[in-house]
C-alpha cells in the first residue's frame, strides 16, 4: 500500500524578533522621524515593527566651547609631533551626558589602537608613553590657562 500526496503545501510560521540600537548623527536627530520608519515597516504586508524605547543620551554638537577644547589638544598634539584630527562618530558615550551639562570633553583620546569594543580589539603599547605625555599636557594647560570657556 502507497499513500500518495499530491499538492500538499506545508506552512511555516516564522516570528523573528529583532532588536536595533539606533545611532544618528546629531546633525539630524531632530529631523529624524522614528515613527515614520516603524510606519515602512508596520504597512507591509506580513511584517509589523513596534517602537520600544528611547533615544537615551542626548545629541552632543560641536560647540565654540567644544572646539577651543579640540585646539588645545591638537595644539599639545603638534607639540609632542602628533597629528590629531577630529571628526564626529555618531556614537554616544558618557561624553554625551557631559556635554549636556555644559561642559566640553573629547571621547577616544587614549592609546592607540584598534577594533575598539569588539573581541578583536587591541593596542599599540609603543603609544602608551605617548597618549600619557599627551595627557599629562592637557591637564597641565588647562591648570594653568586658565579660560572662562572650561568652566
Amino acid at each position: 500500500t502507497h499513500l500518495i500526496l499530491t499538492n500538499v503545501y506545508i506552512y511555516i510560521y516564522v516570528h523573528i524578533h529583532l532588536y536595533v540600537d539606533l545611532l544618528i548623527s546629531i546633525h539630524k536627530v531632530n529631523d529624524f522621524d522614528i515613527d515614520a520608519v516603524v510606519a515602512s515597516f508596520t504597512d507591509r504586508e506580513g511584517y509589523s515593527a513596534q517602537l520600544v524605547g528611547k533615544f537615551t543620551r542626548p545629541a552632543k554638537p560641536a560647540t565654540p566651547q567644544q572646539n577651543k577644547l579640540f585646539e588645545l589638544i591638537t595644539d599639545c598634539g603638534n607639540q609632542l609631533g602628533l597629528s590629531i584630527a577630529f571628526k564626529p562618530t555618531g556614537g554616544c558615550c558618557d561624553g554625551n551626558n557631559l556635554a549636556a551639562a555644559g561642559l566640553p570633553n573629547v571621547d577616544s583620546l587614549g592609546v592607540q589602537g584598534g577594533n575598539i569594543h569588539s573581541h578583536e580589539e587591541y593596542v599599540l603599547l609603543e603609544s602608551l608613553a605617548t597618549r600619557a605625555k599627551l595627557s599629562a599636557m592637557i591637564i597641565m594647560r588647562l591648570a594653568t590657562e586658565r579660560e572662562d570657556w572650561v568652566l
